[in-house]
């Protein structure tokens, strides 16, 4: 069975917290246009920057979101995966352990 699953937990967890600092720079990051909006005054460039500032705004929450649920997922399954490794582990040494004392 260890020629079919080789899951590296310590590059998924690390991946997932990656993903959680990612997801923190996106919720703190700040409104583009406030900083902007004094220097692009009026016309075609200001009305562009304030249109995708106020799409990025919205599809920012859910980008948020995503990388929030990614985070944990990746996280949670290096969890598991250790913890099912731990757990192969103890069963097999609990069978080597039975088989030898039948003997």
């Amino acid at each position: 069975m260890a020629d079919h699953i080789k899951i590296n937990t310590t590059l998924l967890r690390e991946m997932g917290s990656s993903l959680g600092r990612l997801r923190d720079e996106f919720t703190h990051s700040t409104d583009i246009t406030g900083a902007a909006k004094g220097e692009m005054g009026s016309g075609d460039v200001a009305d562009a920057l304030n249109n995708f500032a106020s799409d990025w705004s919205k599809k920012r929450d859910e980008l948020t979101k995503g990388l929030d649920t990614l985070s944990k997922t990746a996280t949670g399954s290096a969890d598991h995966w250790d913890g099912l490794d731990a757990d192969l582990a103890k069963a097999i040494e609990k069978a080597f352990d039975q088989a030898r004392g039948a003997k």
